[in-house]
């Protein structure tokens, strides 16, 4: 091999493994395809293995501890937080509603979510604030 096919090897073995590390971008398509598995788990009542999602997730988009702050998806983090209450990890659930919520702060749905998520902490001021929020949207 010529000098130069060998630094070109080297280089292209080089980004390829770079390639393959890293983080999906948020696309309609890669969401889908995540959906699409929170709705395998949900089918086969899998709901106590939502972390394990969650870090999946976090591994899958590149998402380190600080990157938790930032919502990916309304719907996917809805998915998650709807997960988390199903098997009663109902601070789970609220982290991922205040997530999902950050994206959608109108939707009395994903308020009435979070509001029910924050009575199962039994935190009654924050799922008074929540109704407060409803209140306002709605008059």
């Amino acid at each position: 091999m010529a000098p130069n096919e060998t630094v070109r090897w080297t280089y292209l073995e080089r980004v390829h493994g770079i390639l393959l590390k890293l983080p999906l971008r948020v696309t309609e398509a890669g969401v889908q395809e995540w959906l699409a598995r929170l709705e395998d788990f949900e089918r086969e009542k899998r709901f106590s293995e939502a972390s394990v999602i969650e870090n999946w997730l976090d591994v899958a988009f590149g998402r380190d501890a600080d990157d938790k702050k930032r919502p990916l998806d309304v719907r996917v983090h809805r998915r998650l937080g709807e997960m988390y209450a199903a098997c009663g990890q109902g601070s789970d659930a609220a982290r991922q509603f205040e997530l999902a919520r950050q994206l959608a702060p109108r939707d009395i749905f994903l308020l009435r979510r979070l509001g029910k998520a924050y009575l199962d902490m039994s935190d009654a001021p924050k799922a008074k604030t929540i109704l407060e929020t409803i209140e306002e949207l709605v008059l």
